[in-house]
C-alpha cells in the first residue's frame, strides 16, 4: 500500500515497533524491563522474567512476567495498589481478577486455610489430544522396568527422517 510513496530502491524506517513485526516484542520487553529496573525492582539472575521489590516497611513484591502475562505476589495490598497506579500511567492493562490458570498451570486457592494447588492436568489432556494418544493404554512408566539406556539408543534430535521420534521429543 505504501509503493506510491517510496521511491524504487527505498525503504521505509519505523521509529516505533508495531504490533505483529518481529521487532515489537523485544521492544516490549526492554521498555517493560527498562520500566521495573527504573521502579526499583531488581530482576532475578537464574530468571530473567522474575523481579522483586522490597518495600521501605518490609513489603515485598515479586513479580512474573512471560510475554504480555504478568502474576504478581505481594505482602502488602496498599503496596500492590500503589504498584498498579505508577504501572498503569506506563502501561495498558487489564486485571482478570482472582487468577485461576497461568502458563498452562491451573491453580486453585483454599483462602481460609491458605493453601493453593497446581495443577497441569489441563496441558496434559491437551498434549494428549494433539498428539493423537487418547485411546493409548496408560503406563507407570514409559520404558519397561530396569531398561538402560545407553548413548547409542538415542537419535539424533536433527533427524527430520524420525518424525516418530521427533514426535516422541514433543510429546516429553
Amino acid at each position: 500500500g505504501f509503493e506510491d510513496l517510496v521511491p524504487p530502491g527505498k525503504c521505509i524506517k519505523l521509529r516505533k515497533s508495531l504490533y505483529g513485526l518481529k521487532q515489537a516484542s523485544n521492544l516490549y520487553w526492554r521498555r517493560l524491563q527498562g520500566w521495573m529496573l527504573k521502579d526499583g525492582f531488581t530482576q532475578i539472575d537464574d530468571e530473567g522474567t522474575l523481579f522483586r521489590k522490597d518495600g521501605p516497611n518490609g513489603e515485598k513484591m515479586i513479580i512474573s512476567m512471560y510475554v504480555d502475562d504478568g502474576l504478581v505476589a505481594c505482602t502488602d495490598e496498599k503496596f500492590y495498589e500503589d504498584f498498579l497506579v505508577c504501572f498503569r500511567k506506563a502501561f495498558t492493562i487489564s486485571d482478570q481478577g482472582d487468577l485461576h490458570y497461568y502458563l498452562g498451570i491451573k491453580i486453585h486457592r483454599d483462602w481460609n486455610d491458605g493453601l493453593i494447588w497446581l495443577s497441569q492436568e489441563q496441558y496434559i489432556d491437551d498434549l494428549v489430544e494433539r498428539f493423537g494418544l487418547s485411546d493409548a493404554k496408560a503406563s507407570p512408566t514409559p520404558f519397561l522396568p530396569n531398561e538402560h539406556l545407553t548413548h547409542d539408543d538415542v537419535c539424533d534430535r536433527m533427524d527430520a527422517s524420525n518424525k516418530e521420534q521427533i514426535h516422541y521429543y514433543q510429546t516429553v
